[in-house]
């Protein structure tokens, strides 16, 4: 249940903001995340989400510094 839960939640937050996501496999348990972006996606709402994604899947999850824009905003990600 808390698998399907984490899963949900970080999708409607991509959905929401319009975002994709590229993932790569660094160890058995660590993944990185790198966010592409067409509007802004609060930063809390993310981490929060990858928290909760964590926990469910056992996995250590690492949000990429290159985050790309497709739009000329400021980045509101950050790490």
């Amino acid at each position: 249940m808390k698998k399907i839960s984490a899963l949900l939640t970080l999708t409607k937050i991509l959905e929401r903001t319009k975002s994709k996501i590229e993932l790569k496999k660094h160890r058995p348990r660590i993944i990185e995340i790198n966010v592409i972006q067409s509007k802004s996606l609060p930063k809390f709402l993310l981490q929060d989400a990858l928290r909760k994604f964590e926990v469910a899947f056992d996995i250590k999850m690492i949000l990429s510094p290159r985050i790309v824009w497709t739009t000329s905003q400021d980045p509101v990600v950050e790490l």
